[in-house]
């Protein structure tokens, strides 16, 4: 079931909270890769984000429950 999250009155749906706290991180994340050098290894790096992306966002989505009860 999706739920809604009640941000100052306003309801938000969980799937584009959690997206967004996903690309919250993925954009740090995407920036250390650059910064290593990991992309050189990479056969195509739009795929490699895209990648990382949704394993953050499947992170995201199971630890938004969680993250819900701390707020409150």
């Amino acid at each position: 079931m999706i739920a809604e999250i009640n941000v100052f009155g306003v309801l938000v749906s969980s799937v584009l909270a959690s997206a967004l706290l996903a690309w919250a991180l993925h954009v740090p994340v995407r920036w250390l890769l650059a910064w290593c050098g990991f992309y050189q290894w990479a056969w195509h790096r739009h795929l490699v984000d895209f990648a990382l992306f949704v394993l953050l966002w499947g992170a995201t989505t199971a630890a938004l429950p969680a993250i819900a009860r701390l707020l409150q």
